[in-house]
């Protein structure tokens, strides 16, 4: 069995099931993401909890 192979099967699975639409709103909330790592000079893998936590105050604050 291999896994590698498996695994890019499921993602292949996973990309095609989304609509266009969803997967630009997905890159775009990512690209926010590593944009605030950046700023705050984090480290933005593993996502710890905290960091998710921080990063949601980041967004109400914006209003968001």
């Amino acid at each position: 069995m291999d896994l590698q192979h498996l695994e890019g099967v499921a993602s292949d699975l996973v990309n095609d099931s989304l609509a266009p639409s969803t997967k630009r709103v997905y890159a775009a909330g990512q690209r926010r993401y590593l944009e605030f790592c950046r700023a705050g000079n984090l480290n933005p893998f593993p996502l710890t909890e905290d960091q998710l936590c921080t990063f949601a105050a980041h967004l109400m604050e914006e209003g968001l």
